[in-house]
């Protein structure tokens, strides 16, 4: 069941500082971002074991995104229970536009998303206000994002950060 993002995000997230935490913006109708999705249900299932929890944060960012192709989508990792869905109830912007600042991808902008990006934090990192910077990053838009550090989402990356547990990226 999918839930309202600002009713439970940052609180889930918060919920969950004691283990490592990914969380994904991304459209439910995009395939771009449903290749990504099915990156990190392959990763999940790769490693049954990881103590991850995983907030996948479905955002209206095409016209064919709706909560009903949200919850379509959300099958796609299954019933695992490291795994949160949420839909950004409204219109897909609230949140979504809140983590561009963040990422350095520009000034918060009502206006502008961000989507299509997978966000690691590390055990301990606390949600207070607007969302925290994560550990690391990386997306899976077309577009490169010209951010020292910053790849696309791959499984090899995946894996890296579901094996690490030193705290690094």
């Amino acid at each position: 069941m999918i839930r309202p993002a600002l009713d439970g995000l940052a609180r889930d997230f918060n919920d969950g500082a004691n283990s490592d935490r990914l969380v994904l913006l991304v459209s439910p109708s995009c395939p771009r971002c449903l290749t990504g999705v099915g990156l990190v249900a392959a990763e999940l299932a790769s490693n049954p074991a990881a103590d991850i929890r995983v907030l996948v944060l479905w955002v209206l960012a095409l016209p064919s995104d709706s909560a009903v192709a949200a919850e379509e989508s959300a099958t796609i990792v299954g019933v695992d229970p490291r795994v949160s869905p949420y839909w950004e109830e409204n219109d897909g912007w609230t949140l979504a536009t809140a983590f561009r600042p963040v990422l350095g991808l520009g000034a918060l902008d009502p206006e502008v998303l961000a989507w299509d990006v997978y966000l690691l934090y590390r055990r301990g990192i606390r949600w207070k206000g607007s969302p925290p910077p994560p550990t690391a990053w990386a997306y899976n838009f077309e577009a490169d994002v010209n951010q020292t550090g910053v790849r696309r989402i791959d499984g090899a990356l995946l894996q890296t950060w579901l094996e690490d547990r030193n705290g690094g990226a």
